[in-house]
């Protein structure tokens, strides 16, 4: 009985071609990304309502702009 620890395979590998296509790709993705996520993630459309919702963990800057709106848009309740 012949015990085999080692097998010879042919194996798909990719090329340095491959590789600087496949980093190109990625690093292109990832600037368009980046470019373009901001307008997806800021959307500010707000409807006309009682309760003003905001996040509870904004920098003071935006809890004052957040007061602003507040006043302006005649809300009764603030929701944080």
């Amino acid at each position: 009985m012949k015990i085999r620890l080692i097998r010879r395979r042919e194996m798909w590998a990719i090329t340095w071609e491959g590789w600087v296509i496949a980093i190109a790709g990625l690093i292109i993705t990832m600037v368009l990304i980046l470019t373009n996520i901001h307008p997806f993630l800021a959307v500010n459309a707000p409807i006309k309502a009682d309760i003003l919702v905001v996040e509870g963990w904004l920098p003071d800057y935006a809890v004052e702009s957040a007061i602003a709106e507040f006043n302006k848009g005649g809300y009764r309740k603030l929701v944080t």
